[in-house]
This record gives C-alpha cells, structure tokens and sequence, in this order.
C-alpha cells in the first residue's frame, strides 16, 4: 500500500491482537480476524510461559480455544494469553487474551483451554497496523518444512 502495509502485519487495538493483513491494495487493507476458522496462532500464558496453539471456537462463538499445554502445568482462569512469538508472524507478547475456562481433555495428556479475546469484537470501531514484517527468508523455511512433513506423513 501506499502507507506500507504488508500482508502478514499484525493489527492491534490498544486492548489486544485484532489480527493480520490478509489482502492489501494501495488505499485499503483486508484484516483477518481472531475469531476466523482459518487462523491458527502460537501463544503462550504470560505467567508460566507454557506454549500452545490458539484456534477460534466457532461453535463457542466470541472464544477460541488452546490446546497443546500439557495438564501437569499448572494453568489459572484469569491467566494472560500473549503470542509467543514462535512463528515469526507477530512479535512476541501482543495481548491476546484471558483464560475464562480450564478442562483436561478426555483421554489426553492436555488441558482445552477456552480463551475471552482481550478484543471486543463486536464493539471494534479503530484498529492500527504493526509495521512488523515476517522475515520472508524464514516464512519460506518455515512452509517449506511443512510441506517436506506433509509428505512425511502422506508416505505413512
């Protein structure tokens, strides 16, 4: 754009984490939210800095919900939920939320988390842009090791 906005920046609130530029022409930008099926995001809790992965709850509809923090971790409601930074796609520590709900997954080794957005999505009316770009060096390592996993796991 002509503002310099990329595909991949993070779009914040001062609350939190709205989401990511998707879709950018010269005077207008497509955002993709939090709370969208294809969003996947690598958080951690503030407190104990355990890591997990953030998907939305659409049939919870306004949660979302984290997986893959191990139930021998001690895990509180009200805990802050901030992006790890692991990925490279936001930098780390963006607010993203609170834990509202804590549940051992039946026959796993892991807690389902159920996460209130720090954003208020219904009342979402500003949003500002992070001039925080993704190396594109590591995002193109990053999908390549995907797809080399994918096969992995096709040739099973």
């Amino acid at each position: 754009s002509k503002d310099g906005v990329r595909e991949g920046m993070p779009v914040i609130t001062e609350r939190g984490l709205v989401g990511r530029i998707v879709g950018v022409s010269p005077n207008y930008s497509i955002v993709q939210l939090l709370l969208n099926a294809d969003m996947r995001l690598s958080v951690m809790t503030l407190r104990g800095r355990n890591e997990g992965m953030l998907t939305w709850d659409y049939d919870g509809g306004r949660h979302m919900l984290l997986r893959q923090i191990e139930a021998v971790r001690p895990q509180s409601k009200k805990d802050t939920i901030v992006t790890s930074g692991y990925s490279g796609m936001y930098p780390e520590n963006l607010m993203v939320g609170t834990i509202s709900a804590i549940e051992q997954e039946e026959g796993s080794l892991f807690y389902r988390i159920v996460v209130t957005p720090a954003v208020d999505f219904g009342t979402l009316d500003e949003a500002f842009v992070v001039l925080h770009r993704p190396s594109d060096e590591r995002m193109g390592l990053e999908s390549r090791l995907d797809s080399l996993q994918g096969d992995d796991e096709e040739g099973k």
